[in-house]
């Protein structure tokens, strides 16, 4: 009878032991919850922002899908001045002011207007026309530039830079009142590795007074 008191006692006090145990020992699921104590919670901070990607640089500008014009208003790159004047002379007349020459009107007819020729040494370097409409509206002005330019890009490609510039105010009657003011110009320009330029531009006149026109360019330059 002793002995089954005893070990009734023992069982007792084990069990009272491992509830102690237990309960002292919580599980993560109890203590989640709970805030932490004064002075121990965590601060949170902000992440590092992350640095911006690179932006991608721009595509190269299209290059002419020609090789450099060798002609261009019905003379050619590279010929006498006696040569040159007599392809003026054929349809139109030769004229020399000091450093320029120029002919009154361009041997093929492919633009109305009065080429302007330059020459390095006796060589044929740079010729130029300007083209001015009759009337002063943005739809005639326009239509001009227009056709001109598409016949380069069928020529030549897409242009290796191009400007449109023209205020929407700029569009009517009164566009070249726009032009002298210097609220409107266009210009596309070709440029060849080899050191052939070719442009076309509307605007008023910039290296001295005169007055507003589509002005067509083509010249040999230095190479790169």
């Amino acid at each position: 009878m002793r002995l089954a008191l005893l070990l009734s006692s023992v069982v007792v006090l084990s069990l009272t032991a491992c509830h102690r145990q237990e309960k002292k020992g919580s599980s993560f699921a109890d203590t989640f919850a709970d805030p932490a104590p004064p002075g121990q919670e965590e601060k949170w901070e902000a992440p590092e922002p992350e640095e911006a990607a690179p932006a991608p640089e721009p595509p190269p500008p299209p290059t002419p899908t020609s090789p450099p014009p060798t002609t261009a208003l019905g003379f050619t790159f590279g010929a006498t001045k006696a040569d040159t004047m007599r392809a003026c002379t054929k349809k139109g007349t030769w004229s020399r002011s000091g450093e320029s020459y120029s002919c009154s009107r361009a041997p093929d007819g492919s633009l109305s207007g009065k080429p302007l020729l330059a020459f390095c040494g006796d060589a044929l370097c740079a010729i130029g026309i300007a083209v001015t409409p009759k009337e002063n509206d943005w739809n005639t002005w326009n239509t001009q530039y227009t056709a001109l330019k598409q016949s380069l890009v069928e020529k030549h490609g897409a242009p290796t830079t191009a400007t449109d510039d023209v205020a929407a105010e700029c569009q009517n009657e009164e566009f070249v009142t726009c032009l002298k003011d210097g609220k409107a110009n266009a210009e596309a320009i070709w440029l060849w590795k080899e050191g052939h330029r070719v442009s076309i531009r509307m605007s008023q006149k910039q290296s001295s007074d005169g007055p507003p026109a589509i002005r067509f360019v083509s010249m040999v330059e230095a190479s790169e």
